[in-house]
């Protein structure tokens, strides 16, 4: 699996606390230095486990690695493998040594401790590398579901359960959204001027839902809108039916 992690710092900060979504979450009231202090080791980089796409005073763009180490081998034939090597391969948990979902089977306490990771990777690069003085307290979740509903995450109070959404929006200083994907396309909006960023979960069913025009929406018009799309699966590894062809072009007709 591959997490995308969307991250903003705006320039005046406001407000406290973590939020992150999912039924097995620890408390969401612990502070920012409790998470770091507990589960975050200070020599962690950004750049060791993410993809920094932007990274200035007001807005950071990272997409996280998900390595499988010896684990994931694509040059290995899967049909030339005797019995017992691929009994042990189907075994094989389907989350890499970074995982940050809950929802594949991974250990609770090490998807914690990872997001914790990230959380002091991200403080530690802002303060490294930026202006600003105050730190990143609050990394949003949300439980994707392939359709159109997008979250103010700035009016949604405190809560042990992700939502069910697969675009969020903020305003807020000191906000961090993630979203996670596989082939699914992870986006990003930023409008300077607002200083509002969005961060899109982009399957095909959510195009045909229309959830990248349902975030624009959340959005000033008047004012610009920076994008980054993020890897996802490309058009020569990705077959689909003449049905699934058929709801795409509808949906840009309607839009």
């Amino acid at each position: 699996m591959t997490l995308n992690h969307i991250s903003k710092l705006a320039n005046q900060a406001k407000g406290r606390g973590i939020k992150e979504g999912g039924i097995e979450e620890l408390s969401v009231k612990r502070s920012c230095n409790e998470i770091i202090g507990n589960h975050a080791p200070a020599s962690l980089k950004l750049m060791d486990i993410a993809k920094i796409f932007v990274s200035s005073d007001d807005l950071i763009v990272a997409q996280t690695y998900c390595s499988f180490g010896d684990n994931d081998n694509d040059d290995r034939d899967k049909a030339n493998r005797d019995k017992a090597t691929q009994e042990l391969a189907d075994r094989l948990p389907s989350y890499g040594d970074f995982n940050l979902g809950l929802h594949v089977g991974d250990q609770p306490s090490q998807v914690h401790r990872r997001r914790g990771q990230l959380l002091a990777a991200l403080n530690a690069h802002i303060q490294q590398n930026t202006h600003q003085a105050s730190s990143i307290t609050q990394l949003h979740w949300v439980n994707q579901v392939h359709g159109n509903h997008v979250i103010d995450v700035d009016a949604q109070p405190l809560s042990l359960s992700a939502q069910d959404a697969d675009a969020m929006i903020s305003q807020s200083a000191q906000c961090a959204l993630a979203i996670m994907t596989a082939d699914c396309v992870p986006i990003v909006l930023y409008q300077p001027a607002s200083g509002q960023i969005g961060a899109i979960h982009a399957g095909w069913q959510g195009l045909a839902n229309g959830i990248i025009a349902a975030t624009v929406k959340r959005f000033n018009p008047s004012m610009p809108i920076y994008a980054w799309i993020g890897a996802c699966i490309s058009q020569a590894n990705y077959q689909v039916s003449t049905e699934v062809a058929s709801k795409l072009v509808e949906s840009c007709l309607s839009l």
